[in-house]
């Protein structure tokens, strides 16, 4: 393919609609303030030369209040989201052409959604590891970097936060408890394999006696037990839950507390960079990763009502 490095490209901005059957709960006039916030968040972005007057790409906006499929339903806040698509224009027929989707890449902006701080991971022990008020417990997410005083994370995330932590370790007594619950509740369903169950949870519950209770009161790893483990050794992961404390529930539920940005080029690479970009990426690629480098991170907390 032959990409047009130097046409003139411009940046489009569309607020766009969720499909019908997964609407948020919303009023006209919260989403109106929601299109005024979103509009907003898009000038920002389009003052960055790379996105207002961008060679060789269209830059492509879109947002729009997210389908309500989230797990956490303790959060009140209204959950938005931003995409920004570098699409690369190239020759097509002898004629320039931008609609190559194979060649489009960018990242997306997560407004109000704590559950992206675990983007990519599965929940400790599968699904449905839950403590006793139903929040899930996940892996750590481990920290790979620091741009513009914003957290870069293995996970492809970078967060922006009003500086409240937004996950909490759980201790070795509720995760094992948490673990119980879930293997008690498949052996209803399950009953074909309630043996198998019946000695995790013996397991479980001899290493639970084993511990002393200031031991069972210690962050949990996951480590070399069937449960948790008060000691962390090496390879061993922090285990952690959203910290329902992060959001001011007196704010509207308008309000922006949370921006995680997400992007599958976000990654510690050996030159120490963390977007990928090589000499063989192609041209929108290069381009991504020189625009999530010049972002200044900081910029976006003044986006924090």
């Amino acid at each position: 393919m032959k990409f047009l490095k130097d046409y003139q490209g411009k940046a489009v901005y569309t607020y766009t609609k969720p499909i019908a059957d997964y609407l948020q709960n919303y009023t006209p006039g919260e989403e109106l303030v929601v299109k005024t916030k979103l509009e907003a968040i898009s000038q920002y972005l389009q003052s960055y030369p790379l996105i207002h007057s961008p060679k060789g790409n269209e830059i492509l906006i879109t947002s729009m209040l997210s389908e309500n499929l989230s797990k956490e339903k303790w959060l009140k806040s209204l959950r938005m989201e931003m995409n920004i698509a570098l699409s690369p224009w190239y020759m097509k027929n002898g004629k320039p052409a931008c609609d190559c989707s194979l060649y489009k890449v960018g990242f997306d902006l997560k407004l109000n959604h704590p559950e992206m701080a675990f983007n990519g991971r599965s929940s400790a022990a599968g699904d449905n590891v839950c403590d006793a008020n139903g929040l899930t417990i996940y892996f750590e997410p481990q920290e790979i970097g620091e741009q513009d005083g914003c957290k870069i994370y293995d996970n492809s995330i970078i967060l922006i936060t009003n500086g409240k932590p937004l996950w909490v370790p759980v201790s070795v007594k509720e995760y094992d408890e948490a673990l119980i619950r879930r293997y008690e509740k498949e052996k209803e369903s399950q009953p074909e394999v309630a043996i198998l169950l019946d000695i995790y949870l013996k397991k479980i519950r001899e290493e639970m006696a084993a511990f002393s209770a200031e031991e069972l009161n210690k962050p949990a790893y996951q480590s070399d037990k069937m449960g948790g483990s008060p000691v962390k050794i090496e390879g061993s992961q922090l285990l952690v839950k959203l910290n329902t404390a992060y959001f001011d529930s007196s704010k509207p539920r308008t309000a922006v507390q949370l921006i995680v940005l997400q992007c599958g080029n976000i990654g510690l690479q050996e030159s120490g960079e963390f977007y990928f970009a090589d000499e063989d990426s192609s041209y929108p690629t290069i381009k991504l990763a020189e625009l999530l480098k010049t972002l200044r991170l900081s910029e976006f907390k003044k986006l924090l009502d």
